[in-house]
């Protein structure tokens, strides 16, 4: 009896020692593995894939960089960016009868002349075997939402606010905005004009829920959800660009892969210098009347009867004189636009 006794209290021993060396090996490899893996430093890639259309996108560019290294063998990172977006661009923005820019690109952009020293006749010569490569067929799909980005359009938004043509203050607060979301919000004017005729209302509060219901979703506005991600994640890559040095397709992968598309409107908003950096902004370019920066300075009154025009250009059917751009219409979509990027 005592010996089944002595039996039992030594396999309970045993058990209790096994249980205590595979509890302190377990930890023990837990704290093995902490030491390699940081919280702070998994790389969302981990979880963020992109998609075969979103790949073969990024590897034409790629194809593209490597030529424009061999048309520029001593050429900068910057001078290769610049080629390879001009080249792209023009699938959108297009170059006049003389293979130049178009003149607003070629103004606030820089032509392919003026930033790597060579026309673009001459570089779509020598790039003739692989532009096939690229045109029509650059497309990007969100890997967040799975959502179609406006890639040209993004491609632009990069280019405006990479480039160094014309970095006076003035440009940098007012055409960059002009030429990115700023000109998807002018043009989101006549969307909600035509919506507050159709339903006849004119009041703050009917605009506004139109705008926060239809702003970077539709895809039947001329601001749609593609033209939304592509004006927040151009100036987030361009960001990344300039400060990383990195090449178009590398800043790509980084902002993609590596998590910051997770913070999209973030890094957007931090763009301005903060919240109500960005809140200020907005609202002094929907308003060039009292109070704005911008209407003390006539350049930005000749240039929106400029934009006017263009769009009228632009825009089948569009007349300035039809555009009820009220006051309250402009208050209501720059609070609809602040409140879809702030969350």
């Amino acid at each position: 009896m005592k010996n089944n006794k002595r039996f039992n209290i030594l396999l309970s021993m045993l058990l209790l020692s096994f249980a205590i060396s595979i509890t302190f090996a377990y930890l023990n490899n837990e704290n093995r593995v902490a030491e390699f893996i940081d919280d702070d430093e998994i790389p969302l890639g981990g979880f963020l894939q992109l998609d075969s259309t979103s790949n073969n996108t990024i590897d034409r560019i790629k194809v593209l960089e490597d030529r424009f290294r061999e048309i520029l063998p001593e050429g900068t990172v910057k001078q290769i960016n610049n080629g390879v977006m001009s080249i792209i661009r023009r699938n959108k923005y297009g170059y006049n009868s003389e293979g130049a820019n178009s003149i607003l690109w070629e103004r606030y952009a820089g032509s392919m002349n003026e930033e790597i020293g060579l026309s673009v006749p001459h570089v779509e010569n020598v790039l003739a075997d692989v532009l096939n490569q690229v045109d029509g067929k650059l497309e990007l799909n969100d890997p967040v939402s799975s959502a179609e980005i406006d890639f040209l359009h993004m491609i632009a938004v990069i280019d405006i606010n990479y480039s160094d043509a014309g970095t006076d203050s003035y440009k940098e607060e007012c055409y960059k905005y002009l030429l990115t979301w700023g000109g998807d919000l002018e043009t989101f004017l006549i969307d909600m004009d035509r919506n507050a005729k159709k339903e006849s209302y004119n009041s703050y509060d009917d605009y506004y829920e139109y705008a926060i219901n239809t702003l970077g979703i539709s895809s039947e506005t001329y601001f749609s959800e593609s033209d939304f991600l592509a004006d927040l994640d151009g100036v987030n890559i361009a960001e990344i660009m300039i400060s990383d040095e990195l090449l178009l397709s590398e800043a790509l992968l980084k902002y993609y892969l590596d998590g910051d598309v997770s913070k999209r409107k973030e890094k957007f908003v931090d763009h301005f210098g903060g919240e109500s950096e960005f809140l200020l902004s907005v609202k002094q370019f929907m308003f060039n009347g009292e109070g704005s920066k911008y209407s003390e300075d006539p350049r930005f009154n000749r240039f929106m009867i400029g934009f006017a025009a263009l769009k009228m250009m632009m825009i089948e059917n569009y007349v300035t004189d039809s555009i009820d751009d009220s006051v309250e219409m402009r208050r209501a979509l720059a609070q609809a636009f602040i409140d879809r990027v702030v969350e």
